[in-house]
């Protein structure tokens, strides 16, 4: 365990030496409270950007499995009729349409 001698206290120059040391360490953690929340909301904009159309994606993607699952399930059960269709979303890339 680490104490600090008193006698620091006591001699004027080493007590100036740690108040500016306290002081220089206050204004980095303020200018740092300060910064990062502008950071951190510049990072959330840039993962949000990036991550909310992958999830719509994935969600589309299980909607059209779904479909795709119970028409395959009524086409074994002979329940499927002829105007019964399966199209792709209108905002799929890539999907083939009929």
């Amino acid at each position: 365990m680490f104490t600090v001698p008193i006698h620091w206290f006591s001699d004027g120059s080493v007590r100036a030496e740690v108040h500016i040391a306290v002081v220089v360490v206050a204004v980095v953690v303020g200018i740092q409270s300060l910064l990062l929340p502008r950071d951190a909301d510049r990072r959330m904009a840039t993962v949000t950007r990036t991550i909310v159309p992958r999830l719509e994606a994935t969600g589309d993607l299980r909607g059209a499995q779904a479909k795709l699952n119970d028409a395959a399930a009524r086409q074994i059960a002979g329940q499927l009729t002829e105007d019964a269709t399966i199209s792709a979303p209108a905002n799929c890339v890539g999907c083939h349409r009929e």
